[in-house]
């Protein structure tokens, strides 16, 4: 964690923040993931068809791209540190394929011993209009 970071300030290193597609693909937007809570059902909201493999890389494409552009101008808040490392939530505003936008709450760890990043987990919720 860096010296003279505060709740508020960006994620430390958010330039180099490490996304895993997958956390998107394979989980979130998976609605075969019986592991997810039903997070898919925002995407779908958000105008993402996440019905196929290609589909939900396109749509995860464009989430990442959103995430990389905005995370290291947003807040990011400390939560209590893990086992593994420090942890940080930062909400990051998405626009979808409709146009309409939603909050996709990310969670990232800094582990033990390293610097950069990297998303654990998220959960996208629609702003209603």
């Amino acid at each position: 964690m860096e010296r003279n970071w505060q709740t508020g300030d960006p994620l430390p290193m958010a330039e180099q923040a490490e996304i895993d597609p997958r956390k998107f693909t394979e989980y979130s937007m998976n609605r075969l993931n019986p592991n997810n809570k039903g997070k898919w059902r925002a995407f779908i909201a958000l105008g993402y068809n996440i019905d196929s493999s290609q589909d939900r890389q396109r749509a995860a494409e464009s989430i990442i791209s959103q995430i990389r552009s905005r995370l290291p101008e947003l807040p990011a808040d400390l939560k209590e540190p893990s086992e593994y490392g420090s942890r940080y939530t930062v909400n990051v505003p998405i626009i979808g394929f409709n146009d309409l936008q939603g909050i996709l709450e990310t969670t990232w760890q800094i582990d033990k011993d390293k610097q950069i990043p990297r998303l654990i987990t998220n959960w996208l919720k629609v702003v209603q209009k």
